[in-house]
């Protein structure tokens, strides 16, 4: 071997490990770019995605049983409108009037329709009670009802 021969082929292997050094995690990051782009083939815009029940929570009663849910945790604005689309599923409500007084009362005043009767209006508004109250367990719900 020449003067120096082993030192040269020294240097040699220290730059193809260098080489090596950076050729490899920009392989290693394009083939993880590629894998990220091949996700479910199958799926396509027609199909519907899961998602958890309208419960109120957004879906937080579900994942997080154990979750403290005040009053301040969410709006009153969206309360409301849920507390409205619940009731909007009765049938024989013309009208709904929701109110808040001391932030933990919810008092729900409900607008009959005049083809029911007194016991069925009376029954719609228990119903109406009783869904607010299984939905709306942080506030005191009452619900009162006309015939109009």
């Amino acid at each position: 071997m020449a003067k120096g021969g082993f030192f040269m082929m020294f240097i040699r292997l220290r730059l193809r490990k260098r080489r090596l050094r950076f050729l490899l995690p920009g392989i290693l990051l394009a083939a993880a770019l590629a894998a990220t782009g091949c996700g479910n083939a199958d799926r396509d815009a027609d199909d519907p995605t899961d998602y958890y029940g309208n419960d109120g929570y957004m879906g937080t009663s579900n994942t997080n049983p154990n979750l403290p849910l005040t009053g301040t945790a969410w709006s009153y604005r969206r309360d409301n409108a849920f507390a409205a689309e619940l009731l909007r599923g009765l049938d024989g409500i013309r009208d709904i009037r929701i109110t808040r007084t001391g932030g933990s009362h919810m008092h729900v005043h409900l607008e009959i329709d005049k083809k029911l009767n007194r016991e069925e209006a009376a029954q719609l508004a228990a119903r109406a009670e009783a869904v607010l109250k299984e939905n709306f367990p942080r506030y005191r719900v009452t619900v009162d009802a006309d015939q109009k």
